[in-house]
């Protein structure tokens, strides 16, 4: 791959090349091709997409970034809630996919007009909002990854969806070092990547979860060359099960902001006992905001995969930019994560924001009043529990309630676990009295 072509056209020439297993996008190619002419206007069209099919995604997702337009990406099973606060943020010219917005043929007058692709993050407090990146900003990101990895040819191995940072990324580092993609959306596809020569798995700790309670699956995965796990921390009970399978596993740090990873662990360093999140990647620089050395504070990032601010707001991030995260780097510059600075809750690598669900449950008449809160669990790192006064009397079962707040919420936000109560504990005050709340758990 040159340097004169853009990631689109990289992506392109990866799609022609037929170097996807398990997902065909050349059949579509030439679709959104005609169907993303350039237009007479002195601005970039600006595209949603939000394919069902991920053959369709990723080539629609290709086929825009070669033509340097505005692409947003989308959940095509995003509810209601979602797409009312997508409506307020994005005025597409080019609707792709299943979604309830209409292509307006205005565009975004307010917002940036240069070339991006704008990727949805739960961000702070787990708002869906997007964080715009560039061709550049992601390659570097595949770059900085691919020096980790010693500079070879990556094939690469996911089953998670394009619209989200951690499924798109395995393509890009694919596509910039001339390797192949292979798509995995059930586990027992994943043996058709140790065809190929030393490939990378991506997993999210949920997934890595439900591979380790099956042996066949978990004598394949040893024979990877890296599995990058990222988009939530490991629980303790994870680590050891994936140390005793003696698996290749590369816990990392990293957020949409910042085109995913940016500090990784080595395989021989997890499986020495290593529990950090890893050394920083060739060309970023982690600072902690302490009063003294090895102490916790918050993380800052400089890196050259920064994206460029959120939609709507266009203001370049400073840099080092301050995350969310608190944390510590220990003497030999590992980085140990511990905590957010605003709470959200993050659950199978998708954060949530406790105060969105609290208000479906009470818009949807389930709770008269709710309290939201993620609880440790081994499978999703977090689970969502809701206590809640019910609204009406008599018995509803968890399966209608579920079935109701399905209408509203994407399914990764429904609570794993329901307690009903008369009332919510709070103290004197009127705050929740997260004691007591802690009791009922």
């Amino acid at each position: 791959m040159g340097d004169e072509m853009n990631l689109g056209e990289q992506l392109i020439a990866m799609i022609q090349a037929r170097r996807f297993v398990g997902i065909a996008p050349e059949r579509y190619v030439r679709e959104f091709a005609e169907r993303l002419l350039p237009q007479t206007t002195n601005r970039p069209l600006t595209v949603l997409v939000a394919e069902p099919d991920p053959a369709r995604f990723l080539a629609a997702v290709a086929v825009a970034l070669s033509r340097q337009l505005r692409l947003f990406l989308a959940d095509p099973n995003w509810r209601a809630n979602e797409w009312s606060a997508i409506q307020q943020q994005v005025n597409p010219d080019v609707v792709l996919g299943r979604s309830p917005l209409r292509a307006s043929g205005e565009g975004d007058p307010e917002g940036n007009p240069e070339p991006a692709i704008a990727i949805p993050t739960g961000g702070t407090g787990g708002r869906i909002r997007f964080a715009v990146h560039t061709g550049e900003t992601l390659r570097a990101g595949a770059v900085g990854f691919q020096r980790f990895a010693g500079g070879e040819v990556l094939n690469c191995c996911a089953g998670l969806p394009f619209h989200h940072v951690s499924g798109l990324m395995p393509v890009i580092r694919a596509a910039v070092s001339g390797g192949s993609f292979v798509s995995v959306p059930e586990p027992e596809a994943i043996g058709t990547a140790l065809e190929f020569e030393r490939p990378v798995l991506s997993l999210v700790p949920t997934q890595l979860a439900r591979l380790l309670d099956n042996p066949i699956h978990t004598g394949r995965l040893r024979k990877f060359s890296l599995i990058l796990v990222g988009g939530a921390p490991l629980t303790p009970e994870m680590r050891k099960r994936a140390r005793q399978a003696e698996l290749p596993l590369a816990p990392s740090y990293g957020m949409t902001e910042t085109a995913a990873a940016i500090a990784v662990v080595r395989p021989e360093d997890f499986l020495a006992g290593d529990n950090s999140s890893g050394v920083a990647l060739p060309g970023v620089r982690l600072r902690i905001d302490a009063t003294q050395p090895n102490h916790e504070g918050r993380i800052f990032v400089q890196t050259p995969t920064l994206f460029c601010g959120y939609n709507g707001d266009y203001a370049a991030p400073r840099s080092p930019w301050p995350t969310e995260d608190t944390g510590f780097l220990d003497p030999a510059n590992r980085l140990f994560v511990t905590g957010r600075i605003r709470p959200s809750i993050n659950t199978g690598g998708e954060k949530v924001d406790p105060n969105e669900i609290e208000r479906a449950l009470i818009r949807s008449q389930i709770a008269a009043e709710a309290c939201v809160l993620g609880i440790p669990d081994p499978e999703w790192g977090e689970a969502i529990v809701a206590v809640y006064v019910p609204s009406v009397k008599g018995n509803q079962s968890i399966q209608q309630l579920r079935a109701v707040l399905k209408e509203i919420v994407s399914p990764h936000k429904i609570p794993k676990r329901w307690i009903s109560v008369e009332k919510i504990p709070r103290t004197a005050s009127g705050k929740l009295d997260r004691h007591l709340i802690d009791e009922l758990l």
